[in-house]
């Protein structure tokens, strides 16, 4: 099979699995091949399907699936999608590789295939980058090096495996969209407060915006307000700040304590002020 007809994500598996010219696909009736117990993908788009569906119809399968012998059977590891379309064409063979993959090859296989699925949702997305973490012990720096992608990228799709299991399907069969669930990851440390807007999303159908403006409100109106810090003050000074209120007629304050400080003196007219420099320079005049 040349790889030259395949996808460049294609090819790049195949080449993993050393899949060369020399292992030519054939025939194999649909109703020998198993599906993978171990397939990481859940969900399949019905309209997806029938695109694919009708494709296969026009041109056939173009990509062989990928298979294992098992007896008189042979186990899907690479090519559900294809399988699935085939069948809802009514086709009674498909084209396949056949290959004696290790089990931890056959789940590497079957996760990096998927993720390279555009129409993979965000939710599997996660999923597989989560297996593929455990299943090769690697770093999110060497993974996103290997799929080529960015390790913020990687990283922030598999936060979303942090929302509520209710919530996660709701991305899933499309409830709401990956940019409503991203949002929702900026309150992912209050859960009931995710649930509440999570629900308000589905009712009153809000833009990822929306949704924004919606958490800003939320986490003000669950924000205690800071409790202001008293400071205490000498009572010499506050005897001191009376006594010369009685005396001037204003309102004062002393900031300081009996060594240092200042003292502010409020007025609120042109008469005030007078009487108050009046004041002071009598209580000088008399020294």
């Amino acid at each position: 099979m040349s790889k030259s007809k395949l996808g460049a994500g294609a090819a790049s598996l195949l080449g993993a699995l050393s899949i060369t010219d020399k292992d030519s696909s054939q025939q194999v009736s649909i109703q020998r091949i198993k599906p993978n117990p171990q397939q990481p993908r859940t969900f399949f788009s019905e309209e997806k399907l029938q695109e694919l569906a009708e494709s296969i119809r026009e041109n056939g399968i173009l990509q062989p699936l990928l298979v294992e012998p098992q007896g008189l059977e042979y186990l899907l590891i690479a090519g559900e999608r294809r399988l699935r379309a085939a069948q809802i064409v009514g086709l009674t063979e498909v084209p396949v590789i056949i290959k004696q993959i290790s089990h931890e090859k056959k789940l590497e296989i079957a996760l990096i295939e998927n993720i390279q699925r555009e129409d993979l949702n965000p939710i599997e997305q996660a999923r597989a980058y989560d297996q593929l973490l455990q299943l090769l012990q690697l770093s999110h720096e060497e993974l996103a090096k290997r799929l080529g992608k960015s390790r913020s990228a990687l990283t922030n799709t598999l936060r979303l495996l942090h929302l509520s299991n209710e919530i996660q399907e709701g991305v899933i069969t499309g409830k709401i969209s990956a940019g409503h669930a991203r949002t929702l990851l900026s309150i992912e440390n209050k859960p009931e407060l995710q649930k509440k807007l999570y629900d308000h999303i589905l009712k009153e159908e809000i833009s990822v915006r929306q949704t924004e403006a919606y958490i800003k409100s939320l986490t003000k109106e669950n924000t205690p307000k800071a409790k202001r810090t008293s400071h205490y003050r000498p009572q010499d000074i506050v005897k001191a700040e009376k006594k010369l209120m009685e005396n001037l007629g204003v309102k004062l304050q002393i900031k300081g304590d009996e060594n240092r400080g200042t003292i502010a003196i409020r007025y609120h007219s042109k008469e005030k002020l007078q009487r108050i420099i009046s004041l002071l320079e009598e209580s000088n005049d008399m020294e």
